[in-house]
């Protein structure tokens, strides 16, 4: 959330859809309601180039996270994950917008 507060213009009009994903509960509506395809008109063609990244950073981290000790089924590691490689399939692949998450992937493969 320290992210919302820098007010950056190409992520302010989007806090209201950023923001649950930062929170532990909610992450599968909150990547439901956010529609980062190309087709779609929520966001700009001007901020997809800088707030992809960030959202991309966003999610990796909770790609990454273990569970968080809830039993349920929803809230499973292997349900939060395919939720979010779900979201990412929906990024054009025209510009290269799901290189970022590709490289966040293998960057530990890569040598120095």
């Amino acid at each position: 959330s320290c992210v919302l507060r820098y007010k950056l213009p190409y992520l302010t009009p989007y806090a209201e859809h950023v923001q649950p994903m930062l929170q532990k509960e909610g992450l599968r509506e909150a990547l439901t309601k956010f529609d980062l395809s190309e087709e779609s008109e929520l966001v700009d063609i001007s901020h997809r180039l800088d707030l992809i990244p960030i959202v991309t950073r966003i999610l990796f981290g909770r790609f990454l996270s273990r569970g968080n000790g809830a039993k349920s089924s929803k809230d499973s590691p292997a349900a939060r994950r395919a939720a979010i490689l779900s979201f990412f399939s929906g990024l054009g692949e025209r510009n290269g917008e799901s290189n970022y998450f590709i490289y966040m992937m293998v960057r530990a493969f890569i040598p120095l």
